[in-house]
């Protein structure tokens, strides 16, 4: 892979990056009820997933998986419910978390229930693995070796997209003592639901 090609993909990963989407809202919400510190675990959970639909689809499973009709559709309703869960679950959420109580130890979530829910959360889409099987092919190089364009890609991608989305859980941060005050926080969580709601429709009822 030439460094122009390099620079062509960096340009369409930093534009698919900053398109808020399930990983970035996640970021935002937690940064404001667990702190940014700890929203680095939930980061890191989100491109985990993310590295690995993109292992599937470098390696051929995607297209084995997109060929069964019946497997992609249990995926992508899987994943639609389940972010649409989330959104209801923020939209009716009662607590409202002070600067006091968000730091008490009352209130912190073990890091590993951090990283499996930005696991989960970034593997609810499937369609990242026609995303990537899209993606990759069109700076790819046929006729040089495919393994090592494919991991300078992939590492290009998790390093932008971990750093976006902390970049945008570091802005909500700043704000984070405004959104936790009660009426503001209960309205940031009634339109972060609300795209998360918003979301899974728009993934469950998709064609593929």
């Amino acid at each position: 892979m030439s460094f122009d090609t390099w620079l062509m993909y960096l340009l369409a990963v930093i534009g698919i990056c900053i398109t808020p989407g399930p990983n970035i809202l996640l970021a935002m919400s937690h940064s404001v009820e667990h702190g940014v510190k700890r929203t680095c675990v939930t980061a890191l959970g989100c491109i985990t997933a993310t590295s690995s639909m993109a292992a599937i689809s470098a390696t051929g499973l995607g297209a084995i998986l997109l060929a069964s009709e019946n497997a992609f559709l249990v995926m992508k309703y899987l994943g639609g419910a389940y972010l649409f869960y989330m959104g209801l679950s923020l939209w009716f959420k009662s607590e409202n978390l002070s600067i006091s109580d968000a730091q008490s130890s009352a209130n912190v979530k073990p890091l590993r229930k951090l990283y499996a829910k930005g696991v989960i959360v970034s593997a609810s889409n499937p369609k990242a693995i026609v995303f990537f099987g899209a993606l990759f092919p069109l700076f790819l190089d046929p006729k040089a070796e495919l393994i090592p364009q494919f991991s300078i890609m992939l590492a290009t991608f998790l390093v932008f997209s971990y750093g976006i989305i902390m970049g945008f859980a570091l802005i909500t941060a700043k704000i984070a003592p405004f959104l936790r005050q009660s009426h503001v926080n209960k309205m940031f969580n009634r339109i972060t639901g609300s795209l998360f709601m918003g979301i899974g429709v728009a993934l469950a009822s998709t064609e593929k």
